[in-house]
């Protein structure tokens, strides 16, 4: 009887801190008036927020000793200022990436390209960038 161990895959997300800017409602504050802040002034009439990007992303489990001829499938990223429009890459960076662990880098679909083995090495640990 065949019994399957299965190896944790951590994937910690990390992005590029970029600025979506987003149009608001200028206050009025005295101190706006009179001072020039971040290039921004009263006559300008807009102020620019910064916003961060949120990411989904789980513990993901593997098969050990996985012995199909496909690549196995690990899991998905996705942030949600993915719009499906092809502007975002993601890249995986860390223990086996682009050689054990392969990711599209238009849709964020993570595969096993190898067979993993436990005994081997029990715990890898990745991190993925979403680049605009």
């Amino acid at each position: 009887m065949r019994t399957y161990h299965y190896i944790p895959l951590f994937i910690w997300t990390y992005m590029f801190h970029t600025v979506d800017t987003i149009l608001l409602q200028e206050k009025p504050n005295s101190y706006l008036s009179s001072k020039k802040i971040a290039g921004l002034t009263k006559d300008d009439g807009k102020m620019l927020r910064r916003t961060k990007r949120g990411w989904m992303w789980n513990q993901f489990f593997l098969l050990e000793e996985y012995t199909g001829t496909d690549t196995q499938y690990v899991g998905k990223l996705h942030t949600d200022q993915d719009k499906g429009d092809g502007n975002l890459k993601y890249i995986l960076t860390g223990d086996g990436a682009g050689s054990l662990f392969v990711i599209d880098e238009n849709t964020g679909d993570i595969h096993a390209a190898k067979k993993l083995d436990r005994e081997e090495k029990s715990l890898y640990i990745l991190r993925a960038k979403a680049i605009d």
